[in-house]
């Protein structure tokens, strides 16, 4: 299977889409198995529900923003 999204491996636009609302840019990390996979707003919601990672599942113990450069 191909890597998972984090900021230094995205190419393009499309692979810069929030996996959960399909619609904002992911702007987040999540911690601490670093994938780049969502916006903070869905971010900050999966978390608020208990639900870990979206790519690897993994328990998520922080939702860290960053910005493209």
């Amino acid at each position: 299977p191909p890597a998972p999204a984090t900021p230094d491996t995205v190419t393009s636009d499309t692979d810069r889409t929030c996996v959960v609302c399909m619609v904002e840019p992911r702007d987040c990390l999540f911690l601490p198995c670093a994938h780049a996979a969502a916006c903070v707003r869905c971010a900050n919601a999966a978390v608020a529900q208990g639900n870990g990672c979206p790519v690897c599942r993994a328990a998520v113990a922080k939702v860290q923003p960053f910005v493209w450069s």
